[in-house]
């Protein structure tokens, strides 16, 4: 995987090829566990997920702009 910063919004990303051979870009982000009380904890762990998700300029990437949107 090729690492670099996001050209929208900066944060680091990683970048991978599905099986049918496309570019999709990752983001490693914390594990979060909730307890019974409803109180958050880190655990220290991390899991890498589709930056589109998490990216707040990812409409100007995707062909899915905000301006379309009614």
């Amino acid at each position: 995987m090729n690492a670099r910063p996001c050209q929208g919004c900066g944060r680091a990303i990683q970048w991978a090829k599905t099986p049918a051979g496309k570019s999709v870009p990752l983001e490693r982000v914390p594990v979060v566990t909730v307890d019974p009380q409803g109180v958050a904890t880190t655990t220290g762990d991390s899991v890498l997920v589709n930056h589109f998700k998490t990216c707040p300029k990812a409409a100007d990437f995707t062909g899915k702009s905000a301006r379309s949107t009614p």
